[in-house]
């Protein structure tokens, strides 16, 4: 049997599309759709993967024994073996996956998503999505897209991250369309080591109305309060804002 039609084989004895076969494998549809039309063919770290999860040995998956044979081994240091009769003993880096859905749904969306992967983007999508990809109301992962989203890179209504960009951002780099609080700060109100906004304080501030921080802790905590004053003075949207960071004791 030819490795396309295994693998579709496979694939539909499992119950799975090629969508989530290609989040289990950590490659996108297309290419599981390539592997299955037979124009494309897995590099060896994806065959391994299709192997582990299918329980098959590389022989097995490829065509080249019967599915009778014993299974493929996987060993906890990561050897493995192609047959209980071979004599060769690889190494090959142990790949892992970890995939979680809650029974309980919204508007057919999982409110609980977990979706792990060694490599790949592991997307996760639920109300609450936690994985290397993450899509929900609350996100969390290295890419993290959501209302209220922390991750590597973050986009969000509130967003958190290294790469932080939403209405109000915060992280290494932060653009924010209403605020930003950063090491580089970009936004309406911005707050960081350099800071660029209509209102800005920092180290390096630009802007209609900027704050350089001031030597000495009186010139500093002066700059604070100017600077919240000036927030605040931007209207009710920045009120509330205003109200917070004059309670923040920075100084």
């Amino acid at each position: 049997m030819e490795f396309q039609e295994q693998l579709y084989r496979l694939r539909k004895q499992a119950g799975l599309s090629q969508e989530e076969l290609s989040h289990i494998i950590g490659v996108s549809r297309q290419a599981v759709q390539k592997w299955e039309a037979g124009s494309a063919r897995p590099d060896l770290d994806n065959l391994i993967a299709l192997a582990s999860h299918f329980k098959l040995s590389l022989d097995q998956l490829v065509g080249l024994t019967e599915n009778h044979s014993s299974p493929i081994s996987f060993a906890q240091n990561g050897y493995y073996s192609p047959s209980k009769t071979s004599n060769s003993i690889y190494f090959i880096p142990c790949r892992w996956h970890y995939e979680y859905k809650s029974k309980c749904t919204l508007w057919g969306v999982p409110v609980l998503h977990i979706h792990f992967a060694d490599r790949g983007l592991a997307r996760a999508t639920g109300i609450f999505a936690i994985g290397n990809s993450s899509f929900g109301l609350v996100s969390l992962g290295g890419i993290s897209v959501g209302l209220f989203s922390l991750g590597g890179l973050s986009l969000g209504m509130l967003s958190f991250g290294g790469i932080a960009l939403g209405a109000m951002a915060w992280g290494g780099c932060a653009i924010g369309a209403l605020a930003a609080f950063g090491g580089l700060a970009v936004g309406n109100v911005a707050m960081g080591g350099c800071a660029v906004g209509d209102v800005a304080i920092g180290s390096k501030a630009v802007g209609d109305t900027a704050f350089s921080l001031g030597e000495g802790i009186h010139a500093t905590a002066q700059v604070w309060n100017e600077f919240c004053h000036a927030v605040q003075a931007r209207g009710f949207g920045y009120q509330l804002l205003s109200y917070i960071l004059s309670h923040v004791k920075l100084f």
